[in-house]
């Protein structure tokens, strides 16, 4: 006892002298750390493109407010398409799609993005265009299969079909098709989950009559509830450590293409811009025929009827020797516009369908490509192929044939533009490609492409324009590229007719004037 008492004052004495020491920062003190960003990657058809919402969205948007709710992890979506209004936009939502589509281009959508989760919703175009329906839930199994074989540490949840809402018209089929499909879904990811995948099922919502815009796709509400049925196991995968994540994606904006095209739109035999401006209106500048425009008149009101094209593209679809415009729209549907010959425009009618089968495009141009008179429209897919879509010479397109493969080759081109370049009588594309050169891919006048040569050297130099257009524009009956430059001024660069182009001089005096364009 005498031993302790004799200690205790130079125990005292020791904590006074490291209590006198400053302690270091606490935790609640520190500064707080980065959550984790899980890269996920929205796949399906024009469910998870947002077909039908009203900005394209669809369930992708109200998934990240649910997300934003916590603060844990965040979300970045990947994939090769980009469709709605939200600053997140990349996905692989394919319109159209059947299960075989997704399963196509799987490996080099994965090999790209490199996803922590999968939100996987497929199979419905399968069951609704009656296509081996009896074998389409063994086809979204081997999709997956195939998912884990290309990543085997990825998350994968799906989410079953809409059951068939009672009151919105469908097949009469339908009904039994889905729940036949969800269920065998739903028990083989049960037994993976069980030998050791990180794989998910989560039934889709019962929407009400309310809550879809048409017999297959939700409305802003119902893709709400879609966003709410992902949230919750993506959250329990992290719970569960499936998925850990990483650091934040640093945030990159790209440049937007303007959507712009050149045509004689008031028919004074002069090539004119036309283009929608940063207020959502098309506007005219008409051309004196000497490379430079003036003006900037509307040509369908000022009411922002425009806002959400993603691309447009000039030419006399409807065969009434006056100048159109066709666009992908919103709800990624084709429109017709036609032109009254006097600068102005009207219409708005479907060229190729409601059913949002342009999602995706990159971008398009109109030309007669396979030399029967009459316009056709040939764009750049979501595979990244450019098609050819040919006209009938009254305002509609059919096919979509490939013009020059289907390896992919026209990925990260920036914009495209159609004219006969080289003067042989034949409509080409000339195109900005990942280089930030011009090429030229001279067409053969039924339907195809070749070659790929420069028209302005390869050292870049149309790095960060945001359109090219192709026209006579200086009157000398050769193809000229216009374009909107990294300063947002329009320039002219001259055609010699052998499919190269020189210049670089401005068409409308003043600075930055094509902004927001």
């Amino acid at each position: 006892m005498t031993t302790v008492k004799r200690l205790a004052p130079l125990a005292a004495a020791t904590l006074l002298g490291l209590l006198s020491v400053p302690l270091a920062a606490t935790s609640a003190s520190a500064a707080p750390q980065t959550p984790p960003e899980l890269k996920v990657m929205p796949l399906g058809d024009s469910i998870t493109a947002g077909y039908q919402s009203s900005t394209s969205n669809g369930y992708r948007a109200p998934l990240l407010q649910l997300v934003a709710q916590q603060s844990r992890y965040t979300v970045n979506f990947v994939g090769s398409a980009r469709s709605g209004s939200m600053a997140d936009p990349d996905n692989e939502g394919h319109s159209g799609y059947e299960i075989q589509g997704i399963r196509n281009g799987i490996d080099g959508w994965l090999a790209a993005a490199h996803p922590d989760v999968v939100l996987l919703h497929i199979g419905v175009n399968d069951l609704n265009n009656g296509d081996n329906t009896s074998t389409a839930a063994n086809r979204v199994e081997d999709l997956v299969n195939r998912i884990f074989t290309d990543q085997p540490n990825v998350t994968v949840v799906v989410q079953g079909l809409i059951p068939t809402t009672t009151g919105v018209p469908a097949k009469a089929a339908m009904p039994s098709m889905v729940t036949t499909y969800n269920d065998q879904v739903r028990q083989w990811s049960a037994q993976q989950q069980a030998a050791g995948r990180h794989l998910s099922f989560v039934d889709a919502p019962a929407l009400t009559p309310q809550q879809m815009a048409d017999g297959l796709h939700p409305n802003d509400a119902g893709y709400s509830r879609l966003a709410q049925a992902f949230s919750v196991p993506l959250d329990q995968a992290f719970t569960n450590g499936w998925v850990v994540g990483g650091a934040p994606t640093p945030v990159t904006t790209p440049v937007r293409p303007a959507r712009t095209v050149v045509a004689d739109f008031n028919g004074d035999g002069k090539q004119d811009v036309a283009g929608i401006d940063a207020n959502s209106n098309m506007r005219l500048y008409p051309g004196d025929g000497a490379g430079h425009v003036g003006g900037g008149s509307d040509m369908l009101g000022s009411t922002g009827l425009w806002a959400n094209f993603r691309a447009i593209a000039a030419g006399d679809f409807n065969g009434d020797g006056k100048q159109d415009i066709a666009g992908i729209d919103a709800n990624d549907n084709l429109n017709l516009y036609t032109g009254d010959g006097a600068g102005h425009l009207g219409g708005g009618g479907a060229m190729l369908g409601t059913n949002g089968a342009w999602a995706n495009f990159k971008a398009i141009a109109a030309g007669d490509f396979n030399g029967d008179g009459k316009q056709d429209i040939a764009g750049i897919d979501a595979n990244n192929n450019m098609r050819l879509y040919t006209g009938d010479g009254q305002g509609h397109v059919s096919g979509g044939g490939a013009m020059l493969g289907t390896n992919g080759a026209w990925a990260n081109f920036k914009a495209i533009a159609a004219g006969d370049f080289n003067g042989d009588g034949k409509q080409d594309v000339a195109g900005i490609d990942a280089n930030d050169n011009l090429n030229l891919y001279t067409g053969d006048g039924a339907g195809h492409l070749g070659g790929g040569g420069a028209m302005l050297g390869t050292n870049g130099a149309w790095v960060n324009f945001r359109s090219v257009m192709g026209g006579d524009l200086n009157g000398d009956g050769k193809q000229d590229i216009a374009g909107i430059d990294a300063n947002n001024d329009l320039k002219l660069y001259t055609g010699d007719g052998q499919g190269h182009v020189g210049g670089g001089s401005a068409m409308l005096p003043g600075s930055g004037l094509w902004a927001g364009f």
